[in-house]
């Protein structure tokens, strides 16, 4: 068995290697089954419209591959396959499936020029050029939408002054590239320009392109040999690797040394060049047919029709927003302004109008502070809460009462944002948790993100908004151009128009989670956003993908019995654990779910990982509790039966996140969560460890670490309590090996996954 070992949720832009791992011992050395000519050969799918198409030109070959994935397919999945092509006594030839795996590029955190390309006007890379030769320079960017990129393009061996002449500059577009073209014969020395002119036919010089950004050291070079060939020896080098990465600091005040004795010559020169590489000016015209509405200003009337209330018994839509005042002055900065950051068509128009209408209703510039339920304020404000231990509740009881009166806003947003707060360290000022909580369309909170923006946005947009210290933050409530342009800065800075890309539910979630990544009211924005796909005739502009707005209600967890793979003990060397495949379902009734796993057509999971069913916990933590296991399979202590089960969150003072209950009518923290065969019990949870460490819970085998936990729960918006949409655990059979335990004071029979 064998498993492909990488990154699974690679940043753009970013080289990521991955390797065949085998999980079970390999038969290789074992003379009479020896494997030989074995060959991995690996292929990359795209998933379009939920079909996995195969990426051409992108085959692998070996033990380890490296795959880097462009800002433009952020939130796109993606499939690496490989196969075997092996020889051996039973098989002359055997071509067969290893292991595959699934990956979804993910945002890159900071500004990254993963590479650049030369091209030629057929587009196609080059490593190798006429000396009067027009090319491209392509740099791939992550993080760096709408910022300007300089290229040098300059000739080797060359004084390091020459190196920096001619330079050329580009905005990158919302795919994550800029794009500028070069005649090389403008950049070649006195000599070289000399030699070339003369015909001499052996006269060969290499040429370097850079990119660089502002004065951050993210560069990358790509070169090409340039020399007398004719047309026809201009070749494609798909397969050549460009030289390594290498930083360059930028020069501001650069030389440009013009080729004496040459002006005429060049003229001359320069003329046929032009003549020989002019484009066709009917190819370059832009096309026909463009939808006329993404160019059309978005209106008051359009918001008020998309940012509604779910229909009443009546089938009535109720316009959710409760005053247009502000929003009707912001109007024109929005549509001033929007296509700076990438909302120049109707589908992204349409995202960004439902993530406002969920944000701030249009109206709301103030961040609300009114929490009835303590709970609920527990939840959404843990990283608060947390410091005060057993006493969190009566913090949250404390706040949540004051919370109900308005005039008190100020004295809980103080308290939840202060400088107490892992995020709030530059919140030094008394007032500062209220001065930074949420303001404007967006709601930002946070001074660092004030900051941030206020950088981002001025460059952007070339104004001096001024949102820092005083009452400066006050602005994005009470100012309108503030309000709108706050939010349209956060936009373009975390670049989601590049995932803003598709009328799917798979979109929204992308653009939810680089807004909110908790993915908080995940359902609502998806509703507005459908909202908005039928009020702006997104459909009408033919974008990709289909929408997907399903009326199902719920989420399915599938946690199989016979998908499974052996993955180390996190702590202890030669341990293995059996971990079992858990898929996630969004938008998907159980009844559903039963249907179509009945009939072998269920569709690609939402989300995958694994999870440990063995119990092998023998005491407490502190070793002042002895667990004697039940004799039976699914007593106390040991596994629970297979069936249908629902995942609900911990409440407050539950140590773990995500129980496991077998009734609607229970909560987490219910002793009688589940009925088993040997008598009731509670407390069954999703949590990180290992089966070391379990008495009846599942586990991601992680350790200390937590993050697996919380990467699942962030999949899983319908965990919210009391939604109507309930998330049923469907627990299959397995095989297990029945064994003894080695101290009688741990119990009898033991079992453990095979």
């Amino acid at each position: 068995m064998k498993i492909i070992k990488g990154n699974s949720r690679p940043k753009a832009e970013e080289k990521n290697f991955y390797e065949v791992t085998s999980l079970i011992p390999d038969f290789n050395n074992v003379p009479f089954l020896k494997k030989e000519d074995e060959k991995l050969v690996w292929t990359l799918f795209k998933n379009v419209k939920n079909n996995w198409q195969k990426v051409q030109n992108n085959i692998k070959y070996g033990k380890k591959v490296a795959y880097t994935f462009g800002e433009k397919v952020v939130g796109i999945p993606y499939k690496i396959e490989v196969h075997s092509t092996e020889k051996n006594i039973f098989s002359q030839n055997e071509t067969k499936l290893v292991a595959s795996l699934t990956v979804t590029p993910s945002t890159a955190k900071e500004p990254t020029i993963g590479k650049v390309i030369l091209l030629n006007r057929q587009n196609s890379n080059v490593n190798v050029a006429k000396f009067n030769e027009s090319l491209s320079a392509e740099a791939r960017t992550a993080n760096l939408f709408g910022k300007e990129i300089t290229f040098y393009l300059w000739e080797e061996g060359t004084k390091e002054e020459d190196k920096y002449k001619k330079p050329k500059k580009a905005k990158v577009d919302k795919n994550g590239i800029a794009k500028v073209k070069f005649n090389l014969s403008e950049y070649a020395s006195s000599k070289t320009f000399m030699d070339f002119f003369m015909g001499d036919s052996n006269s060969t010089k290499k040429f370097f392109v850079t990119a660089q950004y502002q004065n951050k050291t993210v560069s990358n070079k790509g070169y090409v040999e340039v020399s007398n060939a004719s047309a026809s020896n201009t070749t494609t080098a798909p397969k050549t690797t460009p030289p390594e990465s290498t930083v360059y600091s930028i020069i501001q005040n650069t030389t440009e040394v013009v080729a004496e004795g040459l002006d005429k010559l060049g003229d001359y020169i320069m003329d046929k060049v032009r003549s020989a590489t002019q484009v066709n000016p009917q190819a370059s015209a832009k096309e026909d047919g463009k939808c006329p509405n993404c160019e059309k200003d978005i209106t008051l009337e359009q918001i008020k029709a998309i940012c509604v209330s779910k229909k009443n018994k009546k089938g009535t839509e109720i316009c959710l927003v409760e005053d247009d005042t502000m929003i009707t002055k912001a109007l024109p900065f929005l549509n001033q302004f929007r296509k700076k950051v990438g909302i120049n068509t109707c589908i992204t128009k349409a995202h960004f109008l439902a993530q406002i209408s969920h944000e701030s209703k249009f109206f709301e510039l103030q961040e609300r502070f009114k929490y009835s339920s303590a709970s609920r304020m527990n939840g959404i404000f843990a990283s608060y809460f947390k410091q005060f231990g057993k006493d969190r509740m009566r913090e949250a009881e404390r706040l949540s009462e004051l919370s109900l009166k308005r005039e008190n806003w100020p004295e809980v947003a103080n308290a939840i944002y202060g400088k107490t707060h892992p995020l709030g360290k530059k919140h030094v000022n008394a007032d500062d948790g209220w001065r930074y909580s949420g303001k404007g369309f967006k709601q930002i909170t946070w001074k660092d993100n004030y900051a941030d923006l206020q950088s981002y946005t001025n460059k952007l947009f070339g104004k001096n908004y001024i949102w820092l210290d005083g009452n400066n933050p006050y602005k994005l409530k009470n100012n309108p151009e503030d309000a709108i342009t706050s939010a349209l800065g956060f936009w373009g800075k975390h670049n989601i128009t590049g995932v803003a890309t598709e009328i799917s539910n798979a979109a929204v979630k992308s653009v939810t989670q680089l807004i909110n990544p908790a993915l908080d009211g995940l359902s609502e924005r998806e509703r507005f956003f459908k909202k908005a796909v039928e009020i702006l005739k997104v459909e009408q502009c033919k974008p990709k993908g289909d929408l997907k707005v399903s009326d199902e209600k719920g989420t399915v967890v599938w946690v199989s019995g016979t998908d499974k793979e052996l993955k180390n003990d996190p702590a202890r060397a030669n341990l293995q654990w059996m971990m079992y495949k858990t898929s996630v379902y969004r938008d998907m009734s159980l009844a559903t779910f039963k249907k179509l796993k009945n009939s072998n057509k269920l569709p690609e999971a939402d989300y995958e990982t694994y999870l440990s069913r063995d119990t092998h916990q023998v005491a407490n933590s502190k070793n002042t509790e002895i667990y004697k296991h039940s004799d039976k399979r699914f007593g106390k202590y040991n596994e629970i039966p297979p069936g249908d089960y629902f995942l609900v969150p911990g409440l407050p003072g539950q140590k773990y996140l995500i129980y496991v209950i077998d009734s609607e009518s229970k909560e987490a923290s219910s002793e009688n969560g589940i009925d088993g065969p040997d008598g009731s019990r509670g407390g069954v949870a999703l949590h990180h460890y290992c089966p070391r460490f379990s008495v009846g819970c599942f586990t991601f085998n992680s350790g200390k670490n937590t993050q697996p936990v919380k990467d699942f729960i962030s999949e899983i918006p319908d965990l919210t309590l009391g939604d109507s949409r309930p998330v049923h655990f469907v627990l299959d059979p397995r095989e297990v090996v029945e064994t003894t335990w080695d101290n009688p004071d741990y119990g009898t029979k033991k079992w453990k996954g095979i």
